[in-house]
């Protein structure tokens, strides 16, 4: 197991270490990640990482969790190639897609975009 982990650290971060690095505190992405896991979804392959979960695009999709009337998917984070083209195969359409940004070493605003304009761009 761990020389797989090696070998792919060669090749550049695997997309696991690369969203885990937006965390100061590691603790916190375990936390993120176990309510992802809970309450929306999370995919991870050698290649890509990511995790969404739906939201009502009217909210704050940050405190949100089994949203009633999701009309979004939020992406808190998303790393590797294909990662949002193997997630939009796999989870129900919705309206809009809200990304989650990253800037000066915190999370800051959001970044939404129209589902179906999205998908085709992918």
């Amino acid at each position: 197991m761990l020389k797989i982990t090696a070998d792919l650290v060669k090749e550049g971060h695997p997309p696991l270490v690369d969203v885990m690095s937006h965390y100061e505190n590691k603790g916190e992405f375990i936390q993120d990640l176990e309510s992802y896991f809970q309450a929306g979804v999370v995919i991870s392959t050698p290649t890509f990482f990511v995790m969404g979960k739906p939201v009502d695009s009217s909210i704050d999709p940050r405190g949100q969790w089994y949203a009633k009337n999701p009309d979004a998917w939020f992406v808190k984070l998303a790393s590797g190639k294909g990662a949002m083209r193997f997630m939009t195969s796999l989870v129900k359409p919705l309206s809009k897609v809200i990304f989650s940004r990253f800037k000066n070493g915190q999370f800051s605003d959001f970044k939404t975009y129209d589902w179906k304009k999205l998908t085709r761009r992918i």
